[in-house]
């Protein structure tokens, strides 16, 4: 079970993002795995006294873990139960705390066809403030991933409903994905990618706060002459539509050209 991922593009405001996460799996059995993680990240708006003034962001921190066990029933089938829990900090906002539990699936159709994923339900709570009180609410979550992989194609389809804490406007918000995502090797060097995805986010507690529509695509060109190295074209659209009192339309449109290095080795 992984921590949302917000899409929200914050307009003509400098943003720092930082973090780090850690995952460990336990073969107990040939059959049985536990798994543990956790994951740390703040969210700082560097130009508050800019451009942001009056727009109702706030700086975040996010720390979460969380814990699993899966079972493998046969060779195509695996299942689990998992649990996440997520504390969001705000600067200029009362805490959010998330717990997730669910039961965790993938199964294999066949060798090129997969799917994982998670169901359960969710608990969102944010803290008393001194206009309003402390609120909770419960609801059903979930995602999942189909995926097809075969020696030079992958194609996945995915989609999600989820609470997230990490919004930079400091409210809980419901947020519902959907995306779809491919990537080919034409040649032996050269490779492409297409991706594009939809999300819903609304707030939970305060009453139209939040009413963000983003949608994103990205393609991307690769040429790759070493192996430990490539060379990267890509390009990005992002257009967000809004109907609550934070967040506002924006069209956003880059590029971007580099160099990727990298090296895998084992280390036992």
């Amino acid at each position: 079970m992984l921590p949302p991922v917000t899409t929200t593009s914050y307009g003509n405001t400098n943003t720092e993002n930082l973090g780090a996460g850690i995952r460990f799996k336990y073969d107990v059995t040939a059959q049985t795995s536990i798994g543990l993680s956790g994951n740390y990240s703040e969210q700082r708006f560097t130009n508050m006294n800019d451009n942001t003034a009056g727009s109702g962001l706030t700086d975040s921190t996010t720390v979460g873990v969380g814990a699993s066990v899966t079972h493998r029933f046969s060779p195509r089938t695996d299942l689990g139960v998992g649990v996440i829990y997520s504390n969001h900090g705000y600067t200029s906002a009362e805490d959010t705390n998330v717990l997730s539990v669910g039961i965790l699936f993938d199964y294999q159709f066949s060798p090129v066809l997969r799917i994982d994923g998670a169901f359960g339900v969710s608990h969102a709570s944010q803290g008393a403030s001194p206009t309003l009180p402390a609120s909770s609410e419960s609801a059903p979550s979930g995602l999942f991933n189909l995926s097809y992989t075969s020696e030079v194609f992958t194609a996945r389809v995915y989609g999600s409903a989820v609470y997230s804490g990490g919004s930079g406007y400091g409210e809980t918000t419901r947020q519902w994905t959907a995306g779809l995502a491919f990537a080919d090797r034409f040649a032996r060097d050269w490779s492409w990618s297409l991706s594009g995805s939809y999300q819903v986010s609304r707030s939970v507690f305060v009453t139209d706060a939040i009413n963000i529509n983003t949608m994103n695509g990205t393609a991307g060109l690769s040429y790759k002459p070493w192996q430990w190295s490539s060379f990267d074209l890509s390009g990005h659209m992002s257009r967000q539509t809004s109907d609550g009192q934070f967040g506002s339309a924006s069209d956003t449109y880059s590029a971007l050209l580099g160099v990727t290095i990298g090296k895998a080795y084992r280390i036992y």
